[in-house]
């Protein structure tokens, strides 16, 4: 049968009794060699404490684009790295003295720590979010950054400044439009009055002569043109100058229809020709119209491209019972 051996003991489990035997020294005679050999077992084991070694900080600035437009924001970052690990050093944003056209409109910071070739690396961004209110050419201006290490000392790092163009962002061409629209809107307000006057002299002038000319423009034809100016109102959003053109419009088509020109809308006598919905369709174009000219909003896109499909639908029908009228 084998025996279990005692597993030897270490020479830490035998520390107690070297510090008993030296307190016992001056009682006992023990030899200063031996002493000394206790001192050093019982001294305790120290662990030198890491410190913050020596390394060299990076400081860059970087912009979003060099190029920018009026009212929209852009982004200019400053960033600090080092050799060493993230926590090792504080950082604050730096208040920057912005040029007077540019406003701050928001910061953030990143804080990166990451292994290197070398052992860890930090970094720290900070992040501005800017907007310019004048076109122009601007240098943003160079930063100094204050760093405070673990122990207490400091330093400072210079970031050199970027510059960046600004310029006006060029208008989309639906909008170019509007504003032509815009300008020349009573214009084409007189326009369609001139056409509307022209319809209606034009019926007598026929009328009075007692004859059909063969070779004479169609008279629906001038209708159809001013719809189309209907709808480049609506698609523009002139609300004002759109119903008053419709409005031009549809008294037109009805004073061929029925060979006199109506004051309003309400006093067509053709509307009792209209079948169903469009009749329907009819009666509400003219409500709606005559709504639009006192109230002060501004109706909605799809409420004015609803009314002009409604319009094209009512004209067809009109169109429809003037030729057969003529025929």
């Amino acid at each position: 049968m084998n025996s279990i051996q005692p597993r030897p003991k270490s020479i830490q489990s035998y520390i107690p009794l070297f510090a008993l035997l030296v307190s016992l020294q001056p009682i006992a005679g023990v030899s200063p060699a031996f002493s000394q050999t206790a001192d050093a077992l019982i001294q305790p084991t120290t662990q030198e404490s890491e410190s913050t070694p020596e390394y060299e900080i990076e400081g860059s600035s970087q912009l979003s684009s060099d190029e920018a437009f009026t009212g929209e924001v852009f982004h200019y970052t400053l960033t600090l790295s080092w050799e060493g690990q993230q926590e090792w050093l504080s950082l604050d944003p730096p208040e920057i003295a912005w040029p007077e056209e540019i406003e701050q409109v928001d910061t953030r910071i990143k804080s990166v720590s990451k292994a290197g070739a070398h052992g860890p690396r930090g970094e720290k961004s900070f992040i501005y979010d800017l907007t310019v209110k004048k076109a122009g050419k601007y240098d943003l201006p160079d930063v100094d950054v204050e760093i405070l290490f673990q122990d207490s000392s400091t330093k400072t790092v210079d970031i050199l400044g970027k510059t960046v163009n600004v310029t006006d962002r060029p208008p989309p061409a639906g909008q170019v439009m509007t504003e032509k629209l815009k300008k020349n809107g009573w214009i084409i307000g007189g326009v369609c009055a001139l056409i509307v006057a022209a319809l209606f002299f034009f019926f007598l002038s026929n009328r009075k002569k007692g004859e059909v000319e063969t070779d004479r423009p169609d008279p629906w034809e001038p209708v159809e043109e001013s719809l189309n100016r209907c709808e480049a109102l609506q698609k523009a959003g002139q609300a004002r100058e759109f119903y008053g053109a419709l409005e031009s419009t549809l008294i037109a088509a009805c004073t061929l229809c029925q060979g006199s020109a109506p004051r309003k809308l309400s006093d067509c006598s053709m509307v009792k020709k209209l079948e169903g919905q469009v009749q329907e369709d009819f009666k509400s174009l003219s409500g709606e119209i005559e709504e639009r000219k006192y109230r002060p909003d501004q109706p909605r896109p799809e409420e004015m491209e609803r009314t002009q499909k409604q319009a094209r639908k009512v004209l067809s029908s009109l169109k429809q019972i003037y030729q057969e009228r003529g025929s």
